[in-house]
């Protein structure tokens, strides 16, 4: 991960993973156009 040099809350460490398995859960519900 880059470092920031600002202070980043730790909660957004968590969601940031989640974003990027975004895409995937999509692709499953969703057909890609």
């Amino acid at each position: 991960m880059k470092h920031v040099p600002y202070p980043v809350p730790k909660p957004v460490h968590k969601i940031i993973p989640v974003y990027k398995e975004v895409p995937y859960i999509v692709k499953k519900h969703v057909p890609v156009l």
